[in-house]
């Protein structure tokens, strides 16, 4: 799905013959009233437990503006394969003054959070895509891998506590419209869906519309 996964596809295999469909395993939407908090959100979703090395570089940049994180409420989201209790090392370690929730992976995002009530930071491309879907305004942790070519992201990548603390700023003075602008083309290429966009058929519907229309051209 995508029209930057198709272009990475070809490049390494030209007689590929690809045919982009929509995303299939996208969040769910609900229109569920959230009660309005006293502060932001922070949602922090965190990798798993192949990438403990991200969640110590993510938490640390947290420590290090945690002062600048007392205007919010943070919530640490956990990776399904990540324990609670690597996690809570890692904080104890950090030392962490600030109040810091933790909550199971599991659970739907929008169930919890609005998109005009919180701001996230992931360092996982597919958490990052899942919550522009969701509207949030998110701050994409770049783990500086060697990649042939990189996802787009709204924003550029962060890789220390000042960028963090940088685009934490821009976030929480940026109108929502203007996310929704700058996001747009980043959903379409990616996961070839708009903001909040229904998917109007399932996986098997679709791949059978797809072929017939391949097949009629």
């Amino acid at each position: 799905w995508g029209n930057f996964n198709a272009e990475i596809y070809k490049k390494f295999n030209k007689k590929c013959n690809i045919l982009e469909s929509k995303a299939i395993l996208l969040p769910k939407l609900t229109n569920k009233l959230i009660k309005k908090k006293d502060k932001l959100n922070l949602l922090i979703c965190l990798p798993g437990r192949r990438h403990i090395k991200s969640n110590f570089s993510i938490l640390k940049m947290l420590k290090n503006i945690e002062i600048e994180l007392n205007n919010f409420n943070v919530i640490l989201r956990l990776h399904p394969t990540e324990s609670d209790s690597e996690i809570k090392s890692i904080i104890k370690k950090f030392n962490f003054n600030l109040s810091l929730s933790i909550m199971k992976g599991s659970s739907d995002i929008s169930q919890n959070f609005s998109f005009s009530e919180t701001i996230a930071i992931t360092g996982l491309t597919g958490a990052y895509y899942d919550l522009l879907y969701l509207g949030i305004k998110t701050i994409f942790i770049d783990p500086n891998y060697d990649l042939y070519k990189k996802m787009p992201t709204a924003l550029k990548g962060v890789i220390n506590s000042n960028e963090l603390h940088r685009q934490l700023n821009d976030l929480r003075n940026m109108p929502q419209d203007k996310w929704v602008e700058i996001s747009k083309n980043i959903l379409l290429s990616t996961l070839g869906i708009e903001m909040g966009q229904k998917r109007e058929n399932g996986m098997l519907h679709e791949i059978n519309n797809l072929v017939e229309n391949r097949v009629n051209e």
